[in-house]
C-alpha cells in the first residue's frame, strides 16, 4: 500500500507490488513432479501497452498501401479475451502478428510483420517432450532461505525465419509476447499457486540495401532438464547441457542479398512458479533466452564466395522475486509521477523486477564462411 487520502466518505488508496516474502513471512512451498499439460491460457487481446506509433505505409507484398484503421471511439475499445484451455493463441503487439503455442512438441511463437518497406515471418521454439516442474521455497523471517527449480523433458533450440526490404529502413522491436500460459498448481497455505510460462521476442534488422531477401533455419538440442537452486546465500544453475546440432543454420542460409543481409532473433521462456496475475508474477523463475545471429552477404562482386555468418547464444536468468511487464511499467510509473500522496512519502518509480537474481550463459558460438577478415563476424 503505497498512500491512503480521504475522498469524500471512501478513502482512496494507491497499491502498488509486492515481492511473495512481503505476502509470506514464514513457510515452505513444495512440490515434485508437476505435469504440464492442459494449460489455461490468458490472452492479453490488443492491448495498449502494445500498441506502436504508426510507420509508414509499404506495398511490399501487397498491390496499394496499407490503409490504417481509424482510432477507435471510447466506446469500441477492446477488451481483455476470457481465458481459454488448450496452449495455441493468437494476438498482436507492436505490429507483429503473434501465435504463441505449448505445450505439445515445445513453447515458442510464429511472428509475422509487414510494414515500413519491411517483411518478416519467422517462428522460435524451445522444443520439449512431455516437461514436468519440480521446486521447493522456503521462507523464514521474511527472507528467502532455500529456492529450487527444475523443469525436466529434453530441451532444444529452434528457429526459421524469411526477412526482405524493399524501399523501407532497418526495424527493431522488442517486446513481451502478450500471452500467459498457466498450469495451476492449488493452494499451498492458503495460497494460489501456479506454473506460468511467458515469452518475450526481439527482432532486429541490420539490412545494407534498399532491396534484398534472407531465408534460414535451424535446430539444436541443448540440455536434458533445466533449473537452479539456492542456499546458504549460493546460487547456481542446474543444467544437464548437451549441445548438439541437428540441422544447420549456417548451411540453410540462402536469399537474394543486394547488400548484407543481417538479422537478430531473440527469443525468451520464462517458467515461474507462485503468484501470477497477467501482467505480474511473483515467485521463483527460470527464464532462458536464445539470440540467433545471422548474416548473409552481398551476391554482387563478392571478392572470394559469398559472406555467411552465424551466431548463437543461450543465457540463463534465474532468481527469485516479482516481475512486471516493461511497458506496463512505464504506464503505472507516468500516473505515480502525477500523484501527491496524501500521508505516505513520495512515491518514487516502481521496478519492473525486483528480489535476488543471477545469470548464466549456457552456449555461445559462432561460425562465419568463408573463414577470411572480410566477411566481418555474425551480428549478436
Amino acid at each position: 500500500m503505497l498512500d491512503v487520502a480521504p475522498d469524500g466518505g471512501d478513502l482512496l488508496v494507491t497499491i502498488g507490488p509486492v515481492d511473495i516474502t512481503e505476502v509470506v513471512r514464514d513457510g515452505t512451498f513444495a512440490r515434485r513432479g508437476i505435469t504440464l499439460a492442459d494449460p489455461v491460457v490468458y490472452p492479453a487481446g490488443a492491448a495498449s501497452w502494445a500498441d506502436d506509433a504508426p510507420a509508414p505505409p509499404s506495398t511490399y507484398g501487397r498491390s496499394a498501401p496499407l490503409r490504417r484503421p481509424a482510432a477507435r471511439a471510447p466506446a469500441d475499445q477492446p477488451v481483455q479475451p476470457p481465458p481459454q484451455r488448450g496452449g495455441d493463441v493468437a494476438a498482436t503487439a507492436h505490429g507483429y502478428q503473434v501465435y504463441s503455442t505449448c505445450c505439445t512438441n515445445g513453447v515458442g511463437v510464429h511472428f509475422t510483420y509487414d510494414d515500413g518497406g519491411v517483411r518478416l515471418v519467422g517462428t522460435v521454439t524451445l522444443t520439449f517432450s512431455r516437461p514436468d516442474a519440480t521446486f521447493h521455497l522456503a521462507i523464514g523471517g521474511g527472507t528467502v532461505t532455500r529456492a529450487e527449480l527444475e523443469i525436466g523433458g529434453g530441451f532444444g533450440i529452434k528457429v526459421d525465419f524469411e526477412g526482405g526490404i524493399r524501399d523501407g529502413r532497418n526495424h527493431s522491436r522488442s517486446f513481451p509476447v502478450p500471452v500467459d500460459i498457466t498450469f495451476p498448481i492449488g493452494q499451498v497455505l492458503g495460497i494460489p499457486l501456479s506454473f506460468t510460462i511467458g515469452q518475450t521476442l526481439s527482432v532486429t534488422t541490420a539490412f545494407g540495401a534498399k532491396l534484398g531477401t534472407v531465408k534460414g533455419s535451424g535446430e539444436f538440442a541443448l540440455a536434458g532438464s533445466l533449473g537452479f537452486g539456492y542456499a546458504d546465500g549460493a546460487a547456481g544453475p542446474r543444467i544437464s547441457k548437451r549441445v548438439q546440432r541437428r540441422s544447420s543454420l549456417l548451411n540453410s542460409l540462402t536469399g537474394v542479398p543486394v547488400g548484407v543481409m543481417g538479422l537478430v532473433i531473440r527469443h525468451g521462456v520464462r517458467f515461474t512458479v507462485g503468484i501470477s496475475a497477467f501482467l505480474f508474477t511473483a515467485g521463483v523463475y527460470f527464464e532462458l533466452v536464445t539470440s540467433y545471429g545471422s548474416t548473409l552477404g552481398s551476391a554482387l562482386g563478392a571478392p572470394y564466395a559469398q559472406c555467411r555468418g552465424v551466431g548463437i547464444g543461450v543465457r540463463a536468468v534465474f532468481g527469485v522475486g516479482y516481475r512486471i511487464l516493461e511497458p506496463v511499467v512505464r504506464v503505472l510509473n507516468t500516473f505515480l509521477s502525477l500523484l501527491t500522496p496524501h500521508r505516505a512519502a513520495a512515491i518514487g518509480p516502481i521496478p519492473a523486477q525486483a528480489g535476488p537474481r543471477w545469470s548464466t550463459t549456457v552456449h555461445d558460438a559462432e561460425e562465419v564462411v568463408p573463414d577470411v577478415a572480410v566477411c566481418g563476424r555474425p551480428p549478436r
